[in-house]
């Protein structure tokens, strides 16, 4: 034992076991489960089985440090000396096992993605990057119908934007650190981009040449980079955008969610306006008018077909329109909290075959759905 407490403290860790994956998040164990008085328990057997496991983790986290399992850094705290640490051993063991915290991997999975923020799709559409904006966090799910959480990419700066490239580099906008941040398939730091030009980098997007195009909310305009040499290319849309929020790019176009004009401006690749789509929402006798206009636009795709699929946060719905006119043509999901449904998306991706994933923010999920 002591010498597995010695090898903890060196830290490190790897990825959960596939109880965590299946989704067994600390408030629904703790709502289930009995709770037994915790000093008469034990410390370590808190419902006092004889057995300590993960259920006695939960309670322990709820009864000592008022908050759920899952939002807990477990061998971090685990290789912090604790007061009672002699009544502890048996826990911090199991914490040990648990978690593998002797281990290295830079994408072992130990948050919850509470708070998704935007999505990407990854080569081949393998995977799903979901970037969570309060857990600092880039989250990786299998790609399919199970979105089993397979990892994470922690000690980020307010991820917003996320992007990958062919190679399978992740491209991750910090809005705390006003900068691009190039992490190889494994996890590992290998760039930084924007530097001293970035303020809110809020959704990023490759071209088919391998340029990078990011939007900048607080900068109002599109900032395009090389990411070969890590040097800004110039700037899109400083004359129209107000507060920018998302971008999508089809062919030798480029998309932007003008958000603070409800409108959608669409740009040659070099910068040139070419037109403006949609407009405010507008309330008539009969309701909100909101077929091709927005209130809140969040997020933009252009799927197989060459439509234009616009995300409204503030509606919770996601309109289909004529790319080049913006006439509406269809719409799909609505507000609310049953499956299906959203509630505050901040962001949405699309991947080849067809499949929409969207961060379903306020409801705490991702959303994969099949627009119409």
């Amino acid at each position: 034992m002591n010498e597995d407490r010695t090898h903890r403290r060196m830290g490190g860790v790897r990825p959960l076991p596939a109880l965590l994956a299946l989704g067994l998040l600390g408030m629904a164990l703790c709502l289930v489960l009995p709770v037994s008085p915790a000093r008469a328990a034990g410390w370590s057997d808190r419902n006092g089985d004889g057995v300590v496991d993960l259920v006695d983790l939960a309670l322990f986290s709820q009864q000592e440090l008022g908050q759920e399992w899952s939002a807990v850094d477990w061998c971090d705290w685990s290789a912090t000396p604790h007061k009672h640490e002699k009544q502890l051993l048996d826990l911090l063991d199991f914490v040990d096992r648990f978690f593998h915290c002797a281990l290295a991997d830079p994408l072992v999975l130990r948050n919850a993605n509470k708070y998704p923020t935007r999505l990407a799709w990854g080569p081949g559409a393998q995977q799903l990057y979901v970037t969570d904006a309060r857990a600092n966090a880039v989250f990786v799910y299998a790609a399919d119908a199970s979105l089993v959480a397979t990892g994470e990419l922690k000690g980020l700066g307010t991820p917003l934007g996320i992007a990958v490239d062919a190679s399978g580099k992740l491209y991750v906008g910090n809005n705390g650190r006003d900068n691009v941040e190039v992490y190889s398939p494994d996890g590992v730091r290998v760039a930084i981009l924007g530097a001293g030009t970035l303020q809110m980098p809020n959704d990023l997007a490759f071209d088919a040449s391998g340029r990078l195009y990011v939007v900048d909310s607080r900068s109002n305009c599109v900032f395009v980079f090389d990411p070969a040499t890590g040097q800004s290319l110039g700037s899109i849309g400083a004359a129209e955008l107000r507060f920018p929020s998302a971008l999508a790019i089809a062919g030798a176009e480029l998309f932007v969610a003008d958000q603070g004009n409800h409108l959608i401006r669409v740009y040659d690749l070099n910068g040139t306006l070419l037109r403006s789509l949609g407009g405010e929402v507008g309330q008539g006798m009969l309701g909100y008018k909101w077929q091709g206009k927005f209130i809140r636009l969040q997020g933009l795709a252009v799927d197989a077909a060459g439509r234009l699929h616009a995300l409204d946060s503030h509606m919770g719905v996601i309109q289909i329109l004529n790319a080049s006119t913006g006439g509406f043509l269809t719409s799909y999901a609505t507000q609310g909290a049953a499956p299906g449904q959203l509630d505050l998306p901040l962001g949405m991706a699309l991947n080849a075959a067809g499949a929409m994933a969207v961060a379903n923010t306020q409801n705490q999920r991702i959303e994969l759905l099949t627009p119409p």
